[in-house]
């Protein structure tokens, strides 16, 4: 009898491409703009790459294995010692989580609102996410197979409409201000990135042929791409005072000659990015809901996801006030932790699955 895969490899290559490069679209830019100025898509390079060679390690070593995240933790480490590593990765997604919706919320709010509403506006999103955190993988998959449609559209209708103010010489001389900068502010960004950690909730879960590991790494690359393309073009147009340009995606394409005549057209890129980006903002909150049952395993699959959900509605309403302090936490001393989770980790876990695997053959 074969066995049922959740997934397919076409979703998860759309999977990179719906979700990974919404997120990155908002604050992300602006902050990093104001480290590493005109360098700042060096520094984004240099996170892309290390996700890009650390997706390559895991899925080339762990893709043939017929077993999934969780059995590598438990056949190399432990029952115990698993759910200790589980752990560790739940924290990793409550923090992946806190920041992109903390700045996706103020972004809704101040940019489509008159006056700021409460804290609870944002609450529908919650309970979208709770509901989504309910579903299971394949309904991810099946998000993604449809999302990514109106995040190529949005994406390049925004690009479109903003390349007439780019300017390619804001991006020289390359490297004028020295290296430190540059890793300073992929330092300050990894927690925007990382998105490679996905793959190891989706190792085991499909099923691999041969020549898949390069579709999904090309997907992968040309996400990332995106990225490098929408952060060109963001400095290319503020140039030195893009870091004062809070939400980069409504500022990037304001000053076109078709919003000056119409008005802000742009808005149609941006909704169709939203879209994408409530499913996008749900991921963190999903697997980090889905290791907690792994690791409690409670009859009840919704008792976690309430939890992740409330716990992070929480702190973005208690915590309004003190933001900027969360921010430069995670932006600062957290970044060690997703380096340390999100790049690190995920090539050890491989290897040691790769290392088992040898030991597995030589005992038969």
């Amino acid at each position: 009898m074969n066995r049922i895969f959740p997934l397919k490899t076409r979703q998860i290559c759309l999977f990179f491409i719906a979700f990974l490069p919404v997120n990155k679209l908002f604050i992300m830019p602006s902050i990093v703009a104001a480290t590493a100025r005109q360098d700042m898509w060096m520094s984004a390079l240099i996170n892309m790459a290390i996700d890009a060679a650390t997706l390559a390690v895991i899925m080339f070593i762990c893709a043939k294995r017929n077993i999934d995240f969780y059995g590598i933790l438990e056949n190399t480490f432990g029952k115990t010692g698993s759910k200790i590593i589980l752990s560790f990765y739940f924290v990793f997604f409550m923090l992946k989580a806190v920041l992109p919706i903390s700045e996706q919320r103020d972004f809704v709010t101040l940019t489509f609102y008159f006056t700021r509403p409460g804290g609870f506006i944002f609450l529908p999103f919650f309970l979208a996410a709770f509901y989504l955190c309910l579903k299971p993988l394949r309904c991810v998959g099946r998000c993604a197979d449809l999302l990514f449609i109106p995040t190529i559209i949005g994406f390049v209708f925004l690009i479109f409409l903003s390349f007439g103010n780019f300017e390619l010489g804001a991006l020289l001389p390359f490297g004028i201000n020295g290296a430190a900068p540059i890793f300073e502010g992929s330092y300050i960004a990894s927690p925007w990135y990382g998105d490679c950690v996905y793959y190891l909730f989706f190792a085991g879960r499909y099923l691999h042929k041969k020549k898949d590991g390069v579709k999904i790494l090309l997907s992968y690359i040309a996400a990332c791409a995106m990225v490098l393309i929408f952060i060109v073009v963001f400095y290319g147009t503020f140039s030195v005072i893009a870091f004062r340009q809070r939400f980069a995606i409504n500022e990037i394409s304001k000053y076109s000659t078709i919003i000056n005549n119409i008005g802000r057209f742009d808005y149609l890129s941006t909704f169709m990015l939203l879209i994408s980006g409530v499913v996008s903002l749900s991921l963190p909150l999903y697997f980090a809901g889905e290791i907690m049952n792994r690791i409690t395993e409670i009859k009840k699959p919704w008792i976690f996801p309430l939890i992740v959900s409330a716990i992070t509605l929480a702190v973005l309403v208690v915590l309004e006030q003190y933001f900027a302090s969360i921010e430069k936490f995670i932006t600062g001393y957290a970044s060690a932790y997703f380096i340390l989770l999100g790049n690190l980790f995920p090539i050890v876990a491989a290897l040691f699955s790769l290392k088992e695997k040898k030991h597995e053959i030589y005992q038969s």
